[in-house]
């Protein structure tokens, strides 16, 4: 017997104002970490008779204190203040069919995003370099900064984004706008927030499909798994290139 999957909660009590104290408290304390790591920033810059193991954790001690601070704005507004289940906020199980599709969505958000980047480079007519890629491998190719990345960048900062920016933020504009414009509006905040003009059009992309995904599973776990697997085969792919001796800078 087949089950139709519940449409995704539409946070009924969560209000603009309750979006703008999360976003206030996520400011906030991502402002205080960063005046914190100060002293930290010269470590992070790899030279002669530096342990590059100290570098990668460094890194990583700020990007998971960064998704903390998203996964702590949500619980602290949504759940304990407004009294939200985290059910509410969509983590809730899915049909099995959808952890199945989340391979293949994950293969053609890939080759969408692949190719809208391409087609912004040409459009651009010059190739810039991905921030991103020193944010993942601060310190060159180490098994230790593989799989850390893949913990921090392939699991953790997926299931905190995908909490705020589809469980929270998704929610709330769907039941004002409906669910075309909350998809594309929550998509574009979502490329947005990551300050790399040229990845804007492929992130959106990809937003937008996150938000369907959700959508019709009912559930931000498929969602959260497509980003994951996304995060996770950029992540591989750096470290592979860094292998191999390819320049990313």
């Amino acid at each position: 017997m087949t089950t139709t999957p519940e449409p995704p909660p539409e946070s009924p009590v969560l209000r603009g104002r309750d979006l703008l104290l999360i976003l206030i408290i996520v400011l906030a304390a991502i402002s205080v970490i960063a005046l914190l790591a100060v002293p930290l920033v010269g470590a992070l810059a790899p030279s002669e008779g530096r342990d590059t193991n100290l570098v990668v954790g460094i890194q990583l001690l700020l990007l998971a204190a960064q998704t903390a601070v998203l996964i702590g704005a949500v619980y602290l507004v949504a759940v304990r203040w407004r009294g939200l289940g985290w059910a509410e906020l969509g983590l809730r199980p899915a049909p099995r069919r959808w952890y199945r599709r989340a391979i293949w969505i994950t293969l053609l958000t890939l080759l969408l995003a692949g190719g809208l980047n391409v087609l912004t480079q040409l459009f651009l007519d010059e190739a810039p370099v991905n921030p991103q890629f020193s944010l993942v491998a601060p310190a060159g190719f180490s098994w230790f900064a593989l799989l850390g990345m893949l913990f921090v960048v392939g699991l953790c900062i997926p299931f905190a984004e995908e909490l705020l920016f589809r469980g929270v933020l998704y929610g709330w504009l769907r039941q004002r706008l409906g669910v075309p414009a909350a998809a594309l509006l929550s998509a574009v905040l979502f490329s947005g927030v990551h300050r790399i003009v040229w990845l804007i059009p492929a992130l959106a992309v990809i937003g937008v499909i996150l938000a369907l995904v959700y959508e019709k599973s009912g559930s931000l776990w498929p969602a959260i798994v497509v980003h994951a697997l996304f995060n996770s085969v950029g992540v591989v792919l750096v470290y592979l290139a860094l292998a191999q001796g390819v320049p990313l800078g």
